[in-house]
This record gives structure tokens, sequence and C-alpha cells, in this order.
């Protein structure tokens, strides 16, 4: 029966029935965070999610209190996976400053050992090596314009080998 109706639902027409798929799929998972085209019983609650989140930033596609409410009453996170993938990158980006400018603070200058680790066992030596290599092309680390500022701002040493001969520092 409920099959039945889930198949021939719409998200407008049958919220309480895709509420009912997100909650088990909540209880099953721990969280509302549903992949775009995760399928439960014939339903596409992966898109039903997704207009949720677009019908709360755009009041065009209406969206009542109620739901609203019935929504957040389950956890539900109104911000996309993408978003809550940057705020977690920005945070992480945060906490990677800050070891550079205790590092800076302590010893004068950003020419960070690769095997350095700071008090807490961050390897701060392999992050520093980690965004030089992305400032030339290699590596993981997405390095925008405004970051590459904000280490320059901050003395980071792009070329430590080129710094050192610079400065006969060995």
């Amino acid at each position: 029966m409920i099959v039945e109706r889930l198949n021939k639902s719409r998200y407008d027409g049958s919220f309480d029935l895709y509420f009912y798929l997100l909650t088990e799929y909540k209880k099953k998972h721990g969280n509302c965070d549903v992949p775009q085209n995760y399928e439960m019983l014939g339903c596409r609650l992966g898109t039903f999610v997704n207009y949720q989140r677009n019908a709360y930033r755009n009041r065009k596609l209406k969206i009542t209190q109620e739901r609203v409410d019935k929504l957040n009453s389950i956890g539900f996170d109104w911000k996309s996976k993408c978003e809550i993938r940057n705020e977690r990158s920005e945070k992480k980006w945060r906490s990677y400053v800050n070891y550079l400018k205790r590092y800076k603070k302590k010893y004068g200058d950003l020419l960070v050992p690769y095997n350095y680790q700071s008090g807490g066992g961050f390897k701060l030596g392999q992050l520093v090596m980690a965004l030089r290599n992305s400032y030339n092309g290699y590596g993981n680390y997405k390095l925008t314009e405004e970051r590459i500022k904000e280490l320059d701002e901050l003395g980071f040493i792009w070329d430590a080998q080129k710094y050192r001969k610079d400065n006969n520092i060995k």
C-alpha cells in the first residue's frame, strides 16, 4: 500500500510520505544528507531533499513553516553538502594559518623543516611542503588567489631553497 502511494506521489502532494522515508533514511545513516540520486522504495528521496533545500532558500518555491519545523525536528540540515564541505574546508584552512602564525612568532620565519610537528602533533612541515607543491602546480591543495595572498602577507616562503641561498642560510 505505502509503495503504491509513494510511486504515484509528487513532492508537493506527498510531503508526509517523503518525510517518513527521510526519517527512515536518518535512522539508517544517522543524518539527512541524502545523495542527489538516492532512491528508496522507488522514490527519488535525494531529489526531494534537494527540492526542500532549494524551496527554503528561494521562497518562490513555497515551503510552509509547518514543513520547515517538521524537517527541523529531525535535524534536517538546510545547507547543501557543498556548502558544508566549504565551511569545513575554511575552518581547516583557518587552523592551518594559525599553526603558521604560531610557528612564525616562535621562530621568526616560515622556514618550517619538513619533519616539524606542532606541540599538538600537527605535521606542520608536511603541510608547508604540500602548500609549496600546490603553488607550483603539484599536489592536492587548492590554493585560491585569496589564500596565496594571505600566505604572502604572513611571509610564507614559497621557494625555501632559493630563500636559503639568497640569505646565506644553511
